[in-house]
């Protein structure tokens, strides 16, 4: 499905495609956690998801691929996941690369879903399609033009709370559980109802909420004749949040050219520069993920303003925290015309794009230890496309043939530095000695440092075939294609893919003058999917793995970089074959009077053969495998709906849309035909939805006795073999064992919502516009993460970490007691 964009939404400010996205087409769902400018933090699905999503990594698995007039575009390698032991952000900057387009350079953007659509585009493409197409040069009278918008963020209005909150909200269970030993150790900001601190005006939210200006300015020169055109832009574009000082700024300009010297040979240029800089949150859960180091939080922030704005100051005049990301992308096109009907394209493009981050966080906000990183990563891709196609005129029909040759050859590689303890807090970079004749050349002497580095190399070729028939308002179309990837093992490096699709126009065949089009189309597709990294292809390895849960960037042992086996990770055997996703579409559209249209799509995808790692045999070493055969099948509809009011006599005109998907997901099969499996704390059970959460249910939320049994005996429970104590939450037994484990998780929830859609309106009148947008997601039931945090306080009296799952709680307020008591699940 096309989406043009209107003057309405270019002058909204949208950042990341994403955002251009979210509400305006069916069967896509766009998911922002964060609400920070230019963050990575935001996913799209088309037509829900084809893996586990546990990580955010396992996002970006899921996501589509995105092609510029052509070119498709590398995305940020996962290798920048493996260093972080919470994966809420990757290393680096961390900032969205799809932010870098400018709305009011985008000619269109197309959602590419069905098989007959997507399958030119060969195994990158089985999660979908965004094509966007930017403006480029065109024949005529030179033209120069200037847009701009200038506004505000507005903060949001809160409530905030004190000290008094929480220590009512942990009195209670203070009172009815706690040990001696437990209340002499109450936290001692809670205990003086007299520090004014904690228990004085909670005032800090004209501190982070800030009344913040943002804007965008761009300009374009363009003009040229039919053998000869061209097109300059430029744009600088200012986005706040109004939190936190965030900020997201962008510098982006591009240049395109036209040249006939014949009416049948082309050359076609174009070139897109950008350049993105950040200014991150000041979260403390970035920070202490980012230098794997927990102070002392026993004492939190204060919510006091002048304690606050300290805190500010004292961040602001040490702290160092600089992310930019640079941007090439670039082509060159021959169009030859050697024949009527018989033409040839060659095509070599760059897509190039560095990522950068310094960091230094002074002793003062790191209890005496203070901390630097510096990383830079490039991602790296140069391809070249060869097609040739020629059209046959028939007296009942039309025919085209057309053949394609594709190259990709990727490069991505990272340099990450860790430093801790520098000499000072002016000192902000990790110095090493310069001097050659001495033995220490090169070894830090300011820091104590950690060095990690990454790089991997992926070769995709492709050649492909495809027919095409039109004839009196029906057109069919097949087409076959051979893969070949080095992420796959040498056994299995070749792939063969086919689609097939049709159509038919009943439009001129019915005798009405309101209906412009009635067309049926269909469509069915078999195509292979890349691995989601080189790990599958190398088989059995060696790997530096030499971390644990808690600490996984640890790559030496006594810091000798050593290489063992992947214990941890996962056995990768041999002949590991390809997965593939088949799929199949029906769809019906209709437009009357020019002003009326109707599009319903039904669909069915199934991705099979898909890799997991599967719990192993103990005596083996190994706590997984890698092996193929999971299936998940995706079904749903899609339908949208619009309507356009033609400009009156007056001036006044209306344009107006709505769309709506449901998705629905299953798991079909896992692999050695294993019917269900516990990956960490999630559960995947054959038969269920992929993205539903693997939760012990609870039967109560506090259990008030001393002792945690179950009625009727006097047997005490256990979790994991661990007596269970008052205070604890009584989750169900559901084998009867007595004891709490994997076993007795149930699958509730889903992660993804069921129900998408939006409903967009645009009223002109004369040289004034009013757009808006509504979206809605419903169906979806998450771990709350809130709730989860209030219950990870309330359980601290016992040393064991209480996950809640929520399906609803009243609104967006602060969760009190009386909510505990509607907490229907729980998780440990």
């Amino acid at each position: 499905m096309r989406y043009n964009l209107s003057r309405g939404i270019i002058e909204i400010p949208l950042v990341t495609l994403e955002q251009i996205l979210k509400g305006n087409i069916s069967g896509v769902y766009v998911q922002e956690p964060s609400a920070e400018p230019g963050t990575v933090q935001q996913n799209m699905l088309v037509h829900g998801i084809t893996r586990p999503v546990f990580t955010a990594r396992n996002f970006k698995e899921n996501r589509p691929l995105i092609v510029v007039n052509g070119i498709q575009i590398i995305d940020e390698t996962s290798l920048i996941y493996n260093i972080q032991n919470e994966e809420t952000q990757p290393i680096g900057a961390a900032t969205n690369m799809l932010s870098l387009f400018d709305l009011d350079n985008i000619a269109s953007i197309e959602v590419l879903k069905d098989a007959g659509q997507i399958a030119k585009y060969g195994p990158r493409a089985v999660n979908g399609v965004v094509y966007v197409t930017t403006k480029t040069a065109q024949a005529g009278d030179k033209k120069i033009s200037i847009n701009g918008y200038s506004g505000f963020a507005v903060p949001n209005n809160i409530t905030t709370v004190n000290a008094e909150f929480e220590r009512d909200f942990r009195q209670t269970f203070y009172d009815k559980y706690a040990r001696a030993e437990q209340i002499a150790a109450y936290p001692s900001y809670l205990s003086d109802s007299s520090n004014t601190n904690y228990y004085g005006p909670s005032n800090w939210v004209d501190q982070y909420y800030k009344l913040t200006p943002l804007y965008s300015i761009n300009g374009a020169l363009m003009g040229g004749t039919n053998r000869s055109n061209f097109r300059f832009f430029a744009n600088h574009t200012q986005n706040v949040s109004g939190a936190d000082d965030t900020k997201f700024n962008r510098t982006y300009g591009g240049f395109s050219i036209n040249m006939l010297p014949t009416t049948w040979f082309k050359v076609s240029g174009n070139i897109q520069i950008g350049r993105l800089a950040r200014d991150r949150n000041r979260s403390l859960t970035e920070r202490y993920t980012e230098t794997k180091y927990t102070p002392d939080l026993s004492t939190p922030l204060a919510p006091n303003k002048s304690l606050y704005n300290l805190y500010l100051r004292n961040f602001d005049k040490l702290t160092l925290d600089n992310n930019y990301n640079t941007s090439v992308l670039a082509s060159l096109g021959l169009d030859i015309n050697i024949m009527p009907g018989l033409d040839v394209t060659s095509r070599i493009a760059l897509d190039y794009n560095e990522n950068r981050r310094d960091v230094f966080w002074p002793s003062t906000l790191m209890e005496g230890n203070n901390y630097t990183s510096n990383y830079l990563g490039y991602n790296e891709r140069l391809s070249f496309d060869n097609n040739i196609s020629y059209v046959k005129e028939l007296n009942t029909g039309k025919l085209l043939f057309e053949a394609g040759l594709q190259i990709q050859a990727d490069r991505q590689k990272y340099n990450y530095l860790q430093a801790y303890r520098g000499p000072n807090d002016y000192i902000k970079i990790n110095k090493v000695e310069g001097d050659k004749n001495k033995t220490n050349y090169l070894v830090s002497i300011g820091f104590i440092p950690y060095i990690y580095g990454d790089k991997t190399i992926h070769h995709l070729i492709n050649t492909y075939f495809r027919t095409t028939y039109e004839w009196n308002g029906l057109k069919l179309s097949g087409l076959i294609r051979r893969d070949g990837s080095s992420w796959q093992q040498l056994s299995e490096r070749w792939y063969t893919s086919y689609a097939v699709n049709g159509e038919y126009d009943l439009s001129s065949k019915i005798e009405n003058d309101k209906i412009d089009i009635l067309k049926f189309r269909a469509s069915y597709g078999h195509i292979g999917n890349l691995p989601n990294s080189d790990t599958e292809a190398a088989g059995p390895q060696y790997s530096s793995q030499l971390s644990w849960d808690k600490n996984t960037g640890i790559m030496s042992y006594n810091g000798v970089g050593t290489v063992s086996r992947p214990y941890s990770y996962g056995w990768v055997g041999y002949d590991v074959p390809w997965s593939f996703t088949d799929m199949y579409n029906i769809g019906v559209s209709l437009s009357m009077a020019k002003q009326f249209g109707l599009h319903v799509d039904f669909y069915n995808k199934t991705t099979k053969n898909m890799l997991l790692p599967v719990p192993t045999v103990a005596e083996s070493g190994y706590k997984f495998e890698y092996a193929s055969g999971m299936d998940v099948q995706n079904r749903g509809v899609d339908v949208s709906l619009n309507y356009t009011m033609p400009r009156s006599t007056g001036g006044f005109c209306w344009n107006s849309a709505f769309n709506i998907a449901y998705n629905t997901n299953e798991l079909k099969k896992l692999p050695n035909q294993l019917d269900a499996i516990v990956v960490g704390k999630n559960k995947l059970q054959v038969g269920n939805e992929l993205i539903s959460t693997g939760c012990c249910k609870i039967e109560e939320a506090i259990n008030p006795m001393r002792k945690c049994v179950r009625d009727g005996d006097n047997r005490g429970m256990t979790y994991n073999g661990t007596d269970m104590k008052g205070g604890d939450p009584r989750w169900v037994d559901q084998d009867g064992n007595f004891d709490i484990n994997n076993e007795d998780r149930l699958l509730m929830g889903n992660i993804i919502p069921k129900w998408t859609g939006g409903f967009t309106n645009q009223f002109a009148y004369k040289n004034f516009d009013l757009s808006f947008l509504l979206y809605f997601n419903l169906g979806r039931e998450i771990i709350n993460q809130q709730a989860s945090k209030n219950m990870i306080s309330l359980t601290s009296l016992n040393p064991r970490i209480c996950m809640v799952y929520v399906k609803s709680l009243p609104g967006r307020k602060v969760l009190t007691k009386q909510h505990i008591q509607f907490i229907i699940l729980g998780l440990r």
